[in-house]
């Protein structure tokens, strides 16, 4: 005495959000070592007029964009629901 229930599932294939915000970090993340490799001078200064150093503020610009490209991916994920 089992029902059986037909749900059609349709494959979400669009990646491209993903992949988009992917490539953005990686370009923002091998920024920041190309810097910190090849500039390493100017990661020494301080940041207008701080005591904080420039690449204290370019790290955590880094960690930061992470967190924003993570959000929004959810964000645009959640907004297809799936049935």
């Amino acid at each position: 005495m089992s029902r059986s229930v037909k749900v059609s599932h349709k494959p979400r294939n669009d990646t491209t959000p993903g992949i988009l915000f992917s490539a953005v970090q990686i370009i923002i993340f091998f920024t920041f070592i190309k810097l910190c490799v090849f500039n390493t001078e100017a990661l020494q200064k301080n940041f207008m007029q701080t005591q904080i150093p420039v690449s204290f503020v370019l790290g955590a610009v880094v960690i930061l964009s992470g967190i924003i490209l993570t959000t929004l991916y959810v964000v645009i994920a959640n907004q297809h629901e799936e049935y």
